[in-house]
Formats: C-alpha cells, sequence, structure tokens
C-alpha cells in the first residue's frame, strides 16, 4: 500500500512535469494511468 501511494504521487508529479514540456504526451500518459487504474481494480 505504501509503495503504491508514493507511485501515484511520483506519477503525478511527473505529469505536470511532462504536461508543461510536451503537452502532446499528456492524453497518451492518461489513458496509461486509466489502465494502470483499471488493473489495481481487478
Amino acid at each position: 500500500d505504501c509503495s503504491t501511494t508514493t507511485r501515484e504521487v511520483n506519477v503525478t508529479d511527473d505529469e505536470q512535469s511532462t504536461t508543461i514540456t510536451t503537452p502532446r504526451l499528456t492524453p497518451k500518459r492518461k489513458s496509461l494511468f486509466s489502465n494502470i487504474e483499471r488493473k489495481n481494480i481487478k
């Protein structure tokens, strides 16, 4: 559980910097993130 929380925070941080540098990557990142979330739910 602890590692999962840390991972989520890191992903969010990474997403922010990525959005500022390359906005084109944001959509792909979000879909990838939702895929991970779905796997976690299952």
